[in-house]
């Protein structure tokens, strides 16, 4: 005997298979959607001849004394943990009128990022201790403290910018958040630079979207640390 379907059956076999379809078409343009950012990544890296420094602690050293001349600036690191950077671009420009900004929630990642799950880096909520008066912590995720930071700040200073939040939808944010800032001269260091689904797209979709020309000024060897100067 012959098995008669219903209406019913054949609706679900077809929203079944409409599904599984649905999946793998999401799973085949995710793939070619990475696989492009990460040879981009690769090519951009490649064709650009940025001068290589030792450490990134040498690419802070030449910006502040080649690039800033020691004058001051607003810093801002999005991504501080346990604030060993901060703590470095305290000592490192000295200027009175200096003003230092460090963004975290500092209760680690907010999702996955490469093979860090979420909550990675977290110091327990607590926060560096820094003496110096002229540096701050706002306390929070970017999402949350970025929009309510921006309508009370007013720019004095050269901005530099340090993109360490790692993943994609963080720096993306921040960049776009803080772009009615950012002027020609100022600085935007990535710290994960070849993070090509993250820190690297941000970096892209950023200059497309809002028409900004930034020139490579310096990276360390492997090329995840680079500095570069807003030319427009």
């Amino acid at each position: 005997m012959h098995h008669i379907t219903s209406a019913s059956e054949d609706n679900t076999r077809v929203m079944n298979r409409s599904g599984l379809l649905t999946r793998g078409l999401q799973f085949c343009f995710g793939t070619v959607h990475g696989l492009s950012y990460s040879v981009k990544c690769v090519l951009w890296q490649r064709m650009n001849q940025t001068p290589v420094a030792a450490s990134k602690h040498r690419i802070f050293e030449y910006a502040n004394s080649q690039i800033s001349k020691g004058q001051p600036v607003d810093y801002f690191e999005f991504g501080v943990g346990s604030g060993g950077t901060f703590r470095f671009w305290l000592e490192l420009n000295r200027c009175h009128e200096s003003r230092f900004y460090g963004f975290d929630a500092f209760t680690g990642l907010p999702e996955g990022w490469e093979r860090f799950g979420k909550y990675a880096f977290s110091t327990q909520g607590i926060k560096p201790e820094i003496s110096d008066l002229r540096g701050g912590f706002v306390v929070g995720l970017f999402q949350d403290t970025v929009p309510v930071f921006q309508r009370t700040f007013e720019r004095r200073n050269r901005l530099v910018l340090n993109i360490d939040c790692d993943l994609y939808t963080s720096a993306m944010f921040v960049l776009t958040h803080m772009n009615p800032f950012i002027r020609s001269g100022d600085l935007i260091y990535f710290d994960e630079f070849n993070s090509a689904l993250n820190e690297f797209r941000a970096y892209d979709d950023y200059s497309k979207c809002c028409r900004r020309t930034l020139t490579p000024i310096m990276k360390t060897q492997s090329g995840n640390q680079i500095l570069f100067e807003v030319k427009s």
